[in-house]
């Protein structure tokens, strides 16, 4: 099937939309809208003939890139699609400068990015918590600029993901989550989905009991919904007081890179969402 593959643009979401509702992933179009505000040609449409047929998304952060919702129509799968908008995409990345491409594979498609270059890095794990009472007491939140959200990420995840948390503290400060004993050890925001539940993620924090006490906040203002997260696998103890919190295993995914290998993640105990890293 003879395709070309564009820039997605505004009236490409529904279609966006539309895929990630058939993988129950959960996404708004106001976070397509972010993801093309921030990076206006680094998502992409694969089209064929009549109709759309596929997307993927990629992010930025200096020399580090991120590739995310790779998705192709399901009777168009297995034709070549999905693995043209993936060169795609990280010919885009590498003419930027990225040194770095990172990507949580889903395990019927971790063969295909091995045969691409790219290398097993860690477990990505996934947990969801049913709406249910807490008898977690909230903590004592810190106010918090979007400058000190910014260096306290950057020293403590060392990459420079400021255009994405700016953005984050503009659409979600109603949710963002930060604590300390009058300096900032850890943060998170708390992000709206599709089907009513709710997201955390980045959760960066200086320990793990830190981290399990910014998530014992968040758990008594968001018991009543729905909640999910994701979690590199090697954050045992935070893994164990999400159990203990009423939080449930989902299938997880691969985190796999391509490039330098990078150690981000010492400090990070929820990442961005399940497909962005």
């Amino acid at each position: 099937m003879a395709i070309s593959i564009s820039p997605m643009m505004r009236d490409d979401l529904d279609f966006a939309v539309a895929l990630t509702d058939a993988e129950s992933w959960g996404y708004l179009r106001s976070d397509f809208e972010r993801l093309i505000s921030l990076a206006p040609d680094g998502c992409f449409v694969a089209r064929g003939t009549l109709r759309r047929v596929g997307i993927i998304t990629t992010t930025q952060h200096g020399d580090y890139g991120f590739l995310g919702t790779l998705i192709v129509l399901k009777n168009h799968r297995n034709t070549g699609i999905g693995e043209a908008l993936f060169a795609h995409a990280i010919t885009y990345l590498k003419d930027r400068g990225t040194k770095t491409i990172e990507l949580n594979g889903v395990f019927p498609a971790v063969s295909l990015y091995r045969r691409l270059g790219f290398y097993d890095k860690y477990l990505s794990l996934r947990f969801v918590r049913p709406p249910s009472p807490c008898d977690s007491q909230p903590g004592k939140l810190l106010t918090v600029t979007t400058g000190e959200i910014v260096r306290f990420d950057r020293e403590h995840s060392q990459i420079d993901r400021s255009a994405v948390l700016t953005r984050f503290c503009d659409d979600f400060r109603d949710s963002l989550f930060a604590v300390g004993d009058g300096q900032l050890s850890a943060y998170a925001f708390v992000k709206p989905r599709a089907d009513g539940s709710v997201a955390v993620g980045p959760l960066v924090a200086k320990s793990p009991d830190v981290a399990v006490a910014l998530l014992k906040t968040i758990l008594s203002r968001f018991h009543d919904k729905p909640i999910l997260i994701g979690i590199p696998e090697m954050k045992t103890p935070f893994v164990q007081a999400l159990v203990a919190e009423g939080f449930f295993y989902k299938c997880p995914s691969l985190r796999m890179y391509s490039g330098a290998q990078l150690d981000l993640d010492d400090c990070t105990y929820g990442i961005i969402s399940p497909e962005k890293g």
